[in-house]
């Protein structure tokens, strides 16, 4: 259900996306890049891929270790608390932007929590492993920046560097990046104390 739910609301923003652009009479390409911009996107995808490896049965390797899975629900609860505590109240979308609203900020982040929780195996979260993790917002804040340099479109307010100036916006990156650790600690604490599960595949002893 999390994993139809995702690919569905991918889809239809880049549906919804592309008919914007088109309407400015730009093409798919425009579309795409603007898509591409937003954590939200980003992050909604990295759940739909880890997701779509735990259907296939692959409980190793990339996106499929417990450590990638915590970290991936930290980053949708991220994406579902900034939105709901930030930003739904700048603006009011109506019809499919609504229900694609609701999927990638609200549904998404709760489906895939409860993913997590019922295909963890009851292990201890390796720290380090979490922590290089951290590297994905910091990564995205680079990438978003950059971007942002090239055609003057900050993808959140919060980022616009030409309206806030370099300090509140790294001052904001910086509550973001904390509140990933902390969830994600949070997280890992909650995963050590999982019922004890044989993995689903692949080799079941420490890693």
């Amino acid at each position: 259900m999390a994993l139809l739910a995702g690919v569905f609301a991918l889809g239809l923003q880049f549906a919804l996306t592309l008919a914007t652009v088109h309407r400015q009479g730009f093409g798919a390409e425009r579309a795409l890049w603007i898509y591409l911009g937003y954590f939200t996107i980003l992050t909604n995808a990295l759940g739909a891929l880890s997701l779509a490896r735990l259907a296939a049965g692959h409980r190793d390797g990339l996106l499929a270790r417990d450590e990638d899975l915590t970290a991936i629900a930290a980053s949708l609860l991220i994406v579902g608390l900034v939105y709901n505590l930030v930003l739904r109240q700048t603006w009011h979308p109506t019809g499919w932007a609504d229900v694609t609203d609701e999927l990638l900020h609200v549904a998404m982040p709760l489906l895939y929590l409860a993913t997590w929780w019922v295909a963890g195996r009851g292990q201890a979260v390796s720290r380090s492993r979490l922590l290089a993790w951290m590297a994905y917002p910091v990564v995205y804040l680079a990438y978003a920046l950059g971007r942002a340099a090239l055609d003057g479109r900050y993808p959140y307010p919060f980022l616009d560097v030409a309206t806030l100036g370099w300090v509140r916006v790294l001052g904001n990156a910086a509550l973001v990046g904390l509140a990933f650790v902390g969830i994600g600690a949070a997280l890992a604490w909650l995963a050590a104390r999982r019922p004890l599960r044989p993995a689903l595949s692949g080799r079941a002893g420490p890693r």
